[in-house]
């Protein structure tokens, strides 16, 4: 973001499941986790005129997806 690279890490949480009924594996991955804006220069010199916490520093990011799983 805005010029700066970070390596990160995430927590994240991965489990394999059969819906009833069906007999296709599936994988499910879910990710959350929080970045410091400022860490990569976004709106550090922002100041909203009548709200002064306007906008927060911690930025929330989630991710939540899934797939079959791979054959065994």
């Amino acid at each position: 973001m805005h010029g700066v690279t970070k390596e990160i890490e995430f927590p994240q949480d991965v489990k394999e499941f059969t819906l009833p009924g069906q007999t296709t594996r599936l994988l499910a991955a879910s990710v959350r986790w929080t970045i410091n804006r400022k860490a990569y220069g976004v709106g550090a010199g922002f100041k909203h005129d009548s709200i002064p916490d306007f906008l927060g520093d911690g930025i929330a990011v989630e991710i939540d997806m899934w797939t079959k799983s791979p054959k065994k």
